[in-house]
């Protein structure tokens, strides 16, 4: 008798990931997109839910992000530097410095916990500490989305920034919220 060589639950195992990249993004309901970008190259001002942003496949992240007062449900693909806009299911590359900022933020958040705030690193480098004021533990060198929880009343806030390893960075470093000029 022949034995197969796959059983279903292999095979529907295999084509999972295949299904996560082709769905439509669940739709996050933000309350706004909180962290303003700059304009596009039209002059719409972009924003960005930094609480919308989940990582649904190894190479893609569903994210929330405005052009003007219009509410765009996206997938990034952070190895081509790339979104999907969805329904409609185009895909856009960026053309601008706000654009390549959405999706640097997109890319590198980490995904929503309870505890776990997204700061920006706004104008990098920004060191992260051992402690508050100690060693300097690494540099965030590049325009980007971190994990921030907890603060202290002289205002530095815990990261794991620096490669999952706990540290101390100051709240003038990071942003949460960037409301639109």
């Amino acid at each position: 008798m022949l034995r197969p060589l796959f059983s279903i639950a292999s095979a529907l195992s295999l084509l999972a990931p295949a299904a996560a990249l082709l769905a439509t993004p669940t739709q996050a309901q933000p309350d706004r997109c909180n962290y303003y970008l700059g304009d596009s190259v039209l002059g719409t001002p972009i924003s960005i839910d930094t609480d919308s942003i989940v990582t649904v496949s190894q190479e893609g992240r569903d994210f929330v992000y405005c052009l003007g007062d219009e509410e765009i449900y996206s997938r990034v693909h952070c190895d081509d530097r790339e979104w999907t806009t969805f329904p409609e299911r185009a895909r856009h590359s960026p053309q601008s410095r706000t654009t390549t900022s959405m999706v640097a933020i997109a890319c590198s958040a980490p995904d929503r916990a309870p505890g776990i705030d997204v700061g920006v690193v706004h104008d990098p480098p920004a060191n992260v500490f051992r402690s508050p004021d100690g060693d300097v533990l690494c540099t965030v060198g590049r325009f980007s989305a971190i994990a921030t929880f907890g603060s202290t009343p002289d205002g530095w806030t815990r990261t794991d920034a620096c490669n999952g390893t706990t540290g101390y960075v100051h709240i003038d470093d990071i942003r949460y919220d960037e409301p639109a000029p």
